[in-house]
């Protein structure tokens, strides 16, 4: 008996009986009946302050204040303080509550508040930003210089308090950050705080209308000059001629055709997007290779007109009658585009091609030219200031559209 009482004990030291104390888990180096002994019925807790009842149990005080019958045996009872049961309770050996992270004391239950408190090297050190947690002060600190949860009082003193991983934008914001004026690029040397710059630009002189246009105008020529010389396109000219004036899909149409030198080299075809005749009316697109078709193939670019089916065929007559005239557009300036009639009312489009569409998108068979334009001639031309083919885009205008109304 002697010997199992000392294997229980040695089982109870090594690996601690769980239980609570105070509404806290511990681990207790003890043997389970002196544990068990002194539990209260009640909250199953060691007890607290303990009383003892005239009926022979034993409570925490709170358990049975205000209570006229015992809880264990339903008598009537009256109750002392226990004191020797109390300083058994307060003499129980507890291990420290972080001995998971390597705390090795051992101590009584009265002092392990203490411990805990005030003496424990593995007392977890969370930190006060994040949900970083370690037990060690050096670790911490080292965390702490890169928390990006850590917070810093704004330095331009707005009374921000932003965190590390916020504090560049909140820079880019903030009302007090000095900063330079809008037009310092123009020579105004101003530094102010952001939230003092519009009023700065609105009653200073120097921000006028009409020094600012100069500036503009002064700067407008400058890139033109560079752009010439270094032979560039000039981002601040206006080239009417290659945009279109209405948001309706009617003619004249100019059509962007972006990628050219990969859709030659592939022996790729590209098809615009839908051109109509006149509102509510016939509805085409063009069809370019790039690299050319049959016997032009590799020296010259085609492009066929393509009828498409339509929304409102029904209203139309069939077969289709009219003009239509396609231009490639000089990127230079509005003058030596080039320009063809793929349809005319004198030409003999085959009328399988100007035929209405029904069953596909689009015509399976296109009407234009094989050799619309051969591809040396899409390059630079000096003496005719003229070039189409440039930033690897081509501009075509399709215009002129003059069904025939029988």
């Amino acid at each position: 008996m002697v010997y199992l009482a000392c294997y229980q004990y040695k089982m109870a030291a090594s690996q601690g009986l769980s239980f609570s104390y105070k509404g806290k888990k511990y681990l207790f180096v003890e043997e389970r009946r002196n544990l068990e002994a002194l539990q209260c019925p009640v909250c199953f807790e060691i007890v607290l302050k303990p009383v003892q009842t005239s009926c022979g149990h034993l409570f925490s005080m709170k358990c049975v204040e205000g209570v006229a019958v015992c809880p264990a045996c339903s008598e009537q009872f009256t109750s002392m303080p226990d004191h020797f049961n109390n300083r058994r309770a307060r003499s129980l050996r507890v291990k420290c509550p972080f001995t998971a992270n390597g705390c090795k004391w051992v101590g009584d239950l009265w002092d392990v508040g203490d411990h805990e408190a005030f003496r424990c090297k593995f007392l977890p050190k969370p930190c006060p930003y994040c949900e970083f947690t370690t037990t060690q002060k050096e670790e911490l600190q080292e965390h702490l210089m890169t928390c990006d949860s850590q917070t810093f009082q704004c330095p331009n003193g707005c009374g921000a308090a932003p965190s590390r991983r916020d504090l560049n934008q909140h820079l880019e914001e903030c009302p007090e950050q000095l900063v330079d004026c809008k037009f310092s690029i123009l020579g105004c040397d101003a530094v102010l705080p952001r939230k003092s710059i519009n009023s700065h630009v609105a009653i200073s002189a120097e921000h006028s209308t009409e020094f600012l246009l100069q500036h503009v105008m002064k700067l407008t020529a400058l890139v033109s000059q560079l752009c010439a010389k270094s032979g560039v396109w000039n981002p601040l000219e206006q080239k009417t001629w290659l945009t279109n004036k209405l948001l309706w899909q009617e003619p004249p149409l100019v059509l962007k055709m972006t990628g050219y030198q990969g859709m030659k080299e592939e022996n790729e075809e590209w098809y615009s997007d839908p051109v109509y005749s006149h509102f509510g009316g016939y509805k085409m697109c063009l069809r370019v290779d790039a690299n050319g078709r049959n016997e032009v193939k590799g020296t010259h670019v085609s492009v066929y007109v393509c009828l498409m089916r339509g929304d409102n065929d029904d209203n139309l007559k069939w077969p289709f009658k009219g003009t239509i005239k396609v231009s490639l557009l000089n990127h230079l300036e509005d003058g030596q585009h080039l320009t063809r009639e793929p349809w005319s009312l004198t030409d003999n489009v085959p009328e399988d091609t100007k035929r209405r569409v029904t069953e596909v998108e689009r015509a399976v068979h296109g009407w234009g030219y094989n050799g619309f334009i051969s591809q040396q001639d899409l390059m630079y031309c000096r003496g005719r200031n003229c070039q189409y083919l440039k930033d690897d885009t081509l501009f075509f205008r399709v215009d002129c559209f003059e069904p025939k109304i029988d």
